[in-house]
């Protein structure tokens, strides 16, 4: 590969994940606003089935719509859909009719902590510290794990809180005014 085919497969890297970084940040606006205006399992549906129309053009132009069909791919194909796409987009969706937009973009912080988990649980395979470095994916695990972090120690507060009761508000009151 030359330099100048080198720079411009460069280039459209940097536009393809500048497009999904975008496309990501989005999604929880746009979801919350067809969770609030479309019944659920029809949004769902809806934009699954938008999103494989809007590929089929690209998959047939390289012969693989047979693929799709193929008796080698049909129960992987259907387990990833619904682990990947029916589920997390109904559980999305269910989620923003009764949160903000704003919770849900918190939330969806948390994924990479859980996503390394899993990595390492199911596949075996554990970052190193060469790959974990200072980049952009580190910075939202930490932020992920800050968030969740935080509403552990909420709970903990709360339930803490509860079990305490009302003796403790009398030993601080100004602590807990207004609550």
């Amino acid at each position: 590969m030359s330099a100048a085919e080198g720079g411009r497969s460069a280039a459209i890297g940097i536009a393809m994940a500048l497009a999904s970084t975008v496309a990501a940040a989005l999604t929880p606006v746009l979801t919350r606003y067809g969770a609030q205006h479309i019944e659920p399992l029809v949004f769902c549906a809806g934009t699954n089935l938008a999103a494989a129309a809007a590929m089929l053009p690209l998959l047939a132009a390289q012969g693989g719509v047979g693929q799709i069909f193929a008796r080698a791919y049909r129960a992987r194909l259907i387990a990833f859909a619904f682990l990947g796409s029916v589920s997390t987009s109904l559980a999305l969706i269910y989620g923003l009719r009764h949160a903000s937009a704003i919770a849900g973009v918190l939330l969806l912080q948390t994924e990479p902590v859980y996503s390394l988990m899993l990595t390492g649980l199911i596949l075996g395979e554990v970052p190193t510290l060469a790959q974990v470095g200072a980049t952009e994916p580190t910075k939202r695990v930490i932020t992920g794990a800050v968030i969740v972090l935080a509403v552990i120690a909420d709970v903990l507060r709360r339930s803490w809180a509860r079990s305490v009761g009302r003796p403790w508000r009398r030993l601080i009151p100004l602590a807990t005014r207004g609550r």
